[in-house]
């Protein structure tokens, strides 16, 4: 009985002296992300996309993390991140019909997900819907694409909710199915989206007064609509200032670690 209790308090103690490494490697890896995530605020580059340094270093403060996860025995929750992620890129076969094409839409949205600090599993499922519609509408690929960047710029530079970021892009892949403009999704815009109107005039070249009429005419087309819109959305969120104002805030750093975290335990469990 003393022997196993020995055994036991040495295993506890070798335990606690791991879990106390992985809290100082977690600490200064903190500190790094820190002043990284200072110097990411004056060389992000045009796309939005997260400077390889920056990157670099997110992913070490994920390893760090995932040292932690792993000296708490946390080894179900980093398995869970891996499945989940897996079951993301499925998701996107619904896009292209194709698996080759599917893994590198993912890579796609995982880097536009760590550039806007978005929320990874979000932004697949937004990716997903939108783009399986506005590929049936008879859109390409790489327009798709555009759209999907553009709802996501938007919702950054207006710090939505997840909610209102999925309320979005929901009425968006709605207007494209149904194959013309209805008050009804643009309404839903209009509730999350602050310039959801003015945007849509615009893109329509008609006034707002004119707008309404317009769209319960019924000749106004989604194919047409959506990928003109998406470009008055992308427009304001970058000549506006409001993206780069958004994108040096501590949500987008955190929302770019939270990403790369589960990069990087897909990584480790495989």
């Amino acid at each position: 009985g003393d022997v196993d209790t020995l055994r036991g308090s040495e295993r506890t103690a070798a335990n606690l002296k791991k879990l106390q490494l992985a809290m100082k490697q977690l600490k200064a890896a903190e500190e790094d992300l820190i002043y990284k995530t200072r110097q990411l605020n004056k060389t992000l580059t045009t796309t939005g996309f997260v400077a390889k340094g920056a990157t670099d270093s997110l992913r070490n403060l994920a390893r760090s993390y995932v040292s932690v996860f792993a000296a708490m025995g946390a080894a179900g929750s980093i398995t869970s991140t891996s499945q989940e992620l897996t079951a993301l890129q499925i998701t996107l076969m619904g896009v292209s019909k194709d698996a080759k094409i599917a893994a590198e839409d993912f890579e796609f949205v995982k880097q536009v997900s760590k550039g806007l600090g978005l929320n990874l599993t979000e932004a697949t499922r937004s990716y997903g819907k939108l783009g399986t519609a506005a590929v049936a509408s008879g859109l390409s690929l790489d327009q798709a694409k555009e759209m999907f960047l553009a709802t996501s710029e938007l919702a950054t530079a207006f710090n939505v909710s997840e909610a209102d970021y999925e309320g979005v892009s929901r009425a968006l892949s709605q207007i494209m199915s149904k194959g013309k403009l209805s008050t009804e999704e643009l309404l839903q815009l209009g509730e999350r989206v602050p310039i959801a109107f003015e945007s849509a005039a615009s893109a329509l070249g008609v006034t707002l007064n004119e707008l309404f009429p317009l769209i319960e005419s019924g000749k106004v087309m989604s194919v047409d609509f959506g990928p003109q819109v998406v470009k008055e959305w992308r427009k304001f969120a970058r000549e506006s200032g409001t993206l780069a104002a958004s994108m040096k805030t501590s949500r987008n750093a955190m929302g770019a670690f939270r990403t790369t975290w589960q990069e990087t335990v897909d990584e480790l469990s495989k």
